[in-house]
């Protein structure tokens, strides 16, 4: 009874550790204006998301993965992107990418 005490213990304590919020890497910046997205990084997703209708596939495949390397940077060209275009496979393809963007922007 013991060993199953002990080996319960043990598996809440890495539980516990493996949940707890990591510590943040640097100093938090309080102002809001930090957060802004600047108007070059607006422009390259823009581009970017008007390259997922692409008729290549690789030029598809490779805005696709510099959007979701951008992040919550791409966020707003990727609501745009959801919610204007006319074309479907931007349309599908930035849905897909929302959800990330959409975390990092909580997280900062």
């Amino acid at each position: 009874m013991q060993r199953v005490c002990t080996a319960f213990a043990v598996l809440l304590g890495l539980v516990a550790s493996a949940t707890a919020a990591p510590p943040l890497a640097g100093k938090v910046d309080p102002d809001p204006k930090s957060l802004q997205v600047s108007g070059d990084d607006l422009s390259k997703a823009r581009a970017l998301v008007q390259q997922l209708g692409s008729e290549e596939f690789v030029e598809r495949e490779t805005a696709e993965r510099d959007l979701a390397a951008m992040g919550r940077l791409a966020r707003v060209a990727l609501l745009d992107g959801v919610n204007l275009d006319p074309d479907p496979e931007i349309r599908a393809r930035c849905r897909c990418l929302l959800p990330k963007a959409n975390a990092e922007e909580m997280n900062a």
